[in-house]
């Protein structure tokens, strides 16, 4: 039932979005994440690119993503505080964690939400988001036609990856 109401208020909510940029997570967090600790909640399929330029890599999963050397969640606590770049994955937001994650970021940390289910709104600014990453679909059709085959989001087509930054960022 979350899944499907954020479905439908991404529907209304990232249609209407002033400011969107074209701009992947991916480029964001190798620029960002340079010689820096960095705290990712959800193993992301890029992460391991981002493991040779930060000075550390804490990933924290606990679904079906969830590699050996990911962390528990258990641990966010201990670690998280630590991380000077944390990208969130929007699932926190179906799955109640949201909460438990921001009080464990520090408040100079720079922060972004990021995947598909991404609620492109301002309104995510106010818990101290830096940056939204997430996606606009563009051709319903081919979108609807790839998940009835099982595609995962990157197989997916007619979709566009963009991004909403703070005002001041």
């Amino acid at each position: 039932e979350a899944s499907i109401g954020l479905a439908a208020a991404n529907a209304l909510l990232n249609r209407r979005s002033h400011g969107l940029v074209d701009l992947k997570a991916l480029e964001v967090l190798r620029q960002r994440g340079v010689g820096r600790r960095v705290g990712m909640i959800g193993h992301f399929p890029f992460a391991d690119e981002l493991r040779d330029s930060c000075e550390q890599l804490w990933i924290f999963e606990r679904g079906i993503g969830r590699r050996e050397s990911d962390l528990d969640e258990g641990e966010i606590a201990e670690l998280l505080p630590a991380a000077e770049v944390v990208a969130v994955t929007a699932t926190t937001l179906l799955n109640g964690t949201l909460p438990s994650v921001l009080a464990s970021v520090r408040r100079d940390a720079f922060l972004m939400m990021l995947g598909p289910s991404t609620p492109l709104t301002p309104a995510l600014f106010a818990f101290g988001f830096d940056l939204l990453c997430g996606t606009l679909i563009e051709d319903p059709p081919a979108v609807i036609r790839a998940v009835e085959q099982g595609a995962v989001t990157g197989q997916i087509t007619g979709v566009r990856r963009v991004s909403l930054w703070r005002e001041s960022r």
